[in-house]
């Protein structure tokens, strides 16, 4: 697959088109090959408005789409399959934030370095909790990604804890869908990354090997 390396990050569908169909290994190579790209365009300080550009992209259902049959497909611990991970869970609070939120506010006690690491503000509300996985998906070209991987994971273990709470009270259905990407393709529901509270902790799981393989110099 040709990526265009001025604007990698705007996650089009013509890119996401051109991910070849049949063959799982041309389709794993052009996760890869796109995930470095966006990567690599975002940190090379080239372009300040290429972040915005890729939190205003997967703002789009076409957006959304595209980050889907671009990097679902890769391994969870891979580059393509950690910004999967974050795209997939901001997608999920933007489309539920007051669930969200009360799933953060009722793990947060019992994880309190995670909630540090996360770093949502107080109160944690569904503004807040949407501030902060934006400024999670921001920081792929910001500061280290090893942190950024380590906000998400922590932000995604405290919620795990908060909903298995809720759902302890009978406030939330933890086995119903809470799929935070309803329109992508059957192909693609492990993207549904929100379902469950041991879901997310494997999603935590993931991001955190993803954080120690960046910082070995590993992670592709």
């Amino acid at each position: 697959m040709t990526v265009n390396p001025r604007r990698p990050a705007s996650l089009s569908m013509a890119a996401a088109n051109a991910v070849p169909g049949p063959d799982p290994a041309e389709r794993l190579e052009a996760a890869h090959t796109s995930a470095q790209a966006v990567v690599q365009r975002l940190r090379d300080g080239s372009d300040p408005a290429a972040g915005e550009r890729m939190v205003a992209a997967v703002d789009t259902d076409e957006g959304l789409d595209a980050a889907a049959r671009l990097w679902a497909v890769a391994s969870p611990v891979s580059l393509p399959g950690a910004l999967w991970r974050l795209v997939a869970l901001r997608a999920g609070v933007r489309r539920a934030p007051g669930q969200a939120a009360e799933e953060f506010d009722a793990g947060r006690s019992r994880l309190p370095v995670a909630e540090v690491v996360a770093g949502v503000a107080h109160p944690p509300g569904p503004d807040e909790v949407s501030a902060m996985v934006d400024s999670v998906l921001r920081g792929v070209g910001d500061g280290d990604l090893g942190v950024t991987f380590e906000r998400a994971a922590a932000f995604a273990r405290v919620c795990s804890v908060g909903r298995a709470v809720l759902a302890d009270r009978g406030q939330v259905d933890i086995t119903a869908p809470a799929d935070p990407v309803a329109d992508l393709d059957a192909e693609l529901d492990a993207a549904r990354l929100t379902r469950s509270a041991s879901a997310l902790v494997q999603t935590a799981d993931d991001l955190e090997a993803c954080a120690r393989r960046w910082r070995h110099h590993s992670l592709d």
